[in-house]
């Protein structure tokens, strides 16, 4: 937790795609079902977004395989929707779109209200989406968190990590006509930088037309 919560990129230059696509799923795992440091971590305003943001989804991962109550994040996230920077639009983005999750009814104002005030990118999720998760039964919303693996603990390091582009066989990697130097291989650190700053780049465009309806 101590090393997650460096400000800036360090985090995700030095363990990759693990901070977007894991790092809840580990948080989850190894918190103990303790999460006041998951909390600070995503009140942390210096640690990275994408950090903060897997901290977020640690909640979920905890509520599905019913470490946590759902009543308990629920109350939580109220708290964040009325304390969080309404400009931090990445977290305040990920705070809506586990709340669609949870089927949380009981934040419908502060959701809307989010919308309202132009601190959700729509990018990544938009009113009618939100929507169609909040009609939903909250068991059957429930269900669909323990039924995904996303939202699961890591039982077993082997299998989760056997199939990374890292681990397998050279001939297995496409052909790029490029000359790779004994003891190297392709791994995916490269890629997972270029689809990083791509995402970065339409998070800022679409916070720069949000920002210009602001003015």
């Amino acid at each position: 937790m101590k090393f997650f919560s460096v400000p800036g990129d360090v985090a995700l230059d030095v363990t990759g795609d693990i901070v977007t696509e894991d790092l809840g799923r580990i948080i989850a795992c190894v918190s103990g079902s303790n999460i006041e440091p998951i909390k600070q971590l995503i009140e942390n305003s210096k640690a990275n977004e994408y950090v903060r943001s897997a901290a977020l989804e640690a909640l979920l991962v905890l509520i599905a395989q019913e470490g946590i109550s759902r009543e308990q994040v629920i109350q939580y996230y109220a708290k964040l929707f009325s304390t969080l920077d309404k400009e931090d639009y990445y977290i305040q983005t990920a705070l809506v779109t586990n709340s669609a999750q949870l089927c949380a009814v009981e934040l419908q104002e502060q959701i809307d209200r989010a919308f309202e005030e132009e601190s959700v990118d729509l990018f990544f999720i938009d009113k009618e989406e939100v929507s169609t998760y909040l009609v939903v039964e909250t068991e059957e919303a429930l269900n669909r968190l323990r039924k995904n693996p996303k939202y699961s603990f890591i039982k077993d390091v082997v299998s989760e990590m056997e199939n990374w582009s890292c681990f397998q066989p050279q001939d297995k990697h496409p052909s790029y006509n490029i000359f790779i130097p004994e003891g190297f291989s392709l791994g995916t650190s490269k890629k997972s930088k270029i689809k990083d700053k791509n995402k970065k780049k339409m998070q800022k465009q679409s916070r720069r037309k949000n920002r210009s309806k602001k003015k």
